[in-house]
């Protein structure tokens, strides 16, 4: 309606009115402040006022204005990501959108999966059956955007449920959900493609310990060993609790498979595994550092462990512990 014309509205959307102005609501209406507003929701030639649900974003298709109600004052988002909206009565799932001069441009409906919202809410959804939900428990999470987050859920509802960023290491690889990734800058996790995979190149793959009832078979016997035999573990030391704790190893001979958007790596050895070299019967350690194995020396504070070496003698094992070794080497290699 304009001051020449009136147009009867036959749509399915949300149409937002400044009680104050009886018209189209603004930016200036509803951006931090207490000011009363008024959400119509029409489906079809049908209007009814709604009252704004808690957590929800209102989308009017005619201002393109997004907002929710929220300790009683409304609020419009400040960056762009993922939100809970409404778009019409008939709709509300979460939604990538993105802002341009404060007007908000809706990018398309998530797939199935998680999603950390602009709110800082973890939620999980099914396309199939078209539904989103805040999660209910505590755990790590792997969302569709390749970040991971630690979540703590207070089931009594006392408190909101608090989701902390893990970072990746930038420039190595990550094993989860049966698939490879790449930890870019800003450390996102992108699938392996044909740009980030080598043939030639050794690289580390990190198995993050919260996935680990994944790990692949060879990667869990490894791990049983290393406890075993070398009295250690094949966990990263990392200093920093930003960190994903991770299993880690050297691996080569990258292929990817261009139709199936997959790749393979072959294995070299796992972080602190121990083994005999077949040429020198020596018994060598797994060094990251070194990206493969490397002369193992006295640990002096721990007679039953081995260490890689930093140019010092050779470590030298029992003949117990060496069959000990020979034997998962050739476990983990089977």
């Amino acid at each position: 309606m304009n001051a020449y014309s009136a147009e009867r509205i036959v749509d399915t959307a949300y149409y937002i009115v400044s009680i104050s102005t009886n018209s189209t609501a603004t930016i200036r209406d509803y951006d931090g402040r207490s000011n009363n507003l008024r959400i119509y929701g029409c489906v079809e030639s049908k209007c009814d006022v709604y009252e704004p649900e808690e957590g929800v974003y209102y989308y009017d298709t005619v201002s393109r204005y997004m907002f929710k109600h929220e300790n009683q004052k409304w609020i419009s988002p400040h960056t762009s990501g993922y939100a809970l909206i409404s778009i019409n009565p008939n709709d509300v799932y979460v939604n990538r959108f993105s802002l341009s001069n404060n007007r908000t441009v809706i990018d398309g409906k998530v797939r199935t999966g998680y999603y950390y919202s602009i709110d800082k809410e973890m939620y999980e959804c099914d396309q199939d059956k078209y539904q989103c939900e805040k999660i209910h428990n505590n755990g790590y999470y792997f969302t569709v955007s390749g970040e991971i987050y630690q979540c703590i859920y207070d089931s009594e509802g006392l408190e909101e449920t608090e989701c902390t960023k893990k970072n990746c290491v930038v420039g190595q690889y990550y094993y989860i959900n049966s698939k490879y990734y790449y930890c870019s800058s800003g450390h996102m996790l992108n699938l392996v493609s044909d740009k980030t995979c080598d043939y030639d190149e050794k690289v580390i793959i990190n198995f993050p310990v919260a996935f680990s009832e994944h790990f692949p078979s060879k990667i869990k016997s490894a791990v049983e060993s290393i406890s075993k035999v070398n009295n250690s573990t094949a966990l990263v030391a990392n200093a920093n609790n930003k960190y994903i704790s991770s299993v880690s190893g050297v691996f080569t001979n990258c292929t990817y498979t261009v139709e199936e958007k997959d790749s393979e790596f072959d294995l070299v050895c796992v972080n602190n595994f121990v083994a005999v070299n077949e040429k020198t019967d020596n018994v060598e350690i797994c060094s990251l550092a070194n990206m493969g194995y490397v002369e193992c020396v006295d640990d002096e504070n721990n007679p039953e462990k081995c260490n890689p070496s930093g140019a010092l003698s050779q470590y030298k094992k029992s003949f117990t512990i060496i069959i000990s070794v020979i034997i998962s080497s050739i476990l983990l290699f089977i």
